[in-house]
């Protein structure tokens, strides 16, 4: 455990220390780990058991694709002491076996994360982000909280190929940023709902290849945007995940 909480404590910007390792049938991380950075697990799709030890004490890092691609199933159970995560996203993009997410109950103060109705959000600076949106929740309608304002690029509802109807509703004062790359893949989308009260933001390939997407309606407080796939003018980086 020592030597593995080492590794993945490394700040190196490219780690990749088990990416593709793919015979890996579970996977536990010791509550020791402060970090997990880029592709540290990413490929481990026949890894059926993906949990984080409780007990935790100290604030972790969770980096790009740090968990892309990984095959477990389930409700996947996080730390409830994540204080920063990669903006980049892919962090657990195609992991086609989790229904819903869940917190621990360590309670780490600067935790960021929570948890609602199984989806995942992360907290900073007064924004609300929606992280990432279970891929085999069962749903077939979501609606997004009024009070979020991003939705994670590379992550976000990507793949959530069970969701037909999604409902957009920003609040009185709310903007909410749709990444580039968001909510692609999301084959069974037929219905998409836009308004509210508040301002809805659409960067370029949000919705791309949304294949089963037939007539949505623009109303006038949606804006489209050329982007490099994420919103960050609007989002603070914390300098430790800059390097993820």
């Amino acid at each position: 455990t020592r030597s593995v909480s080492a590794f993945l404590l490394n700040r190196s910007s490219d780690i990749r220390l088990f990416q593709g390792c793919v015979n890996i049938g579970a996977i536990e991380i010791p509550n020791t780990v402060e970090g997990i950075y880029r592709s540290a697990f990413e490929d481990t799709y026949m890894c059926k058991s993906l949990t984080f030890e409780a007990g935790g004490t100290e604030l972790l890092s969770l980096g790009t694709a740090a968990f892309e691609n990984n095959g477990h199933e389930g409700v996947l159970t996080l730390p409830s002491r994540v204080g920063s995560i990669s903006y980049d996203g892919y962090i657990f993009e195609y992991c086609f076996g989790v229904t819903e997410y869940a917190l621990n109950s360590d309670n780490v103060e600067g935790n960021k994360l929570s948890v609602e109705d199984g989806v995942l959000f992360y907290s900073e600076n007064s924004n609300k982000c929606l992280v990432s949106y279970p891929d085999a929740n069962p749903r077939t309608s979501y609606t997004i909280p009024s009070d979020v304002t991003k939705v994670f690029c590379n992550d976000g509802f990507c793949d959530a190929i069970h969701l037909e109807t999604l409902n957009v509703a920003p609040a009185n004062g709310v903007s909410i940023f749709f990444d580039g790359y968001s909510c692609t893949e999301m084959d069974n989308l037929s219905t998409l709902n836009l308004g509210g009260e508040g301002h809805i933001i659409i960067y370029w390939y949000a919705f791309r290849t949304a294949k089963s997407l037939k007539d949505v309606v623009i109303p006038e407080n949606v804006e489209v945007r050329e982007c490099n796939r994420r919103s960050d003018e609007r989002f603070s980086r914390n300098a430790e995940t800059d390097i993820v």
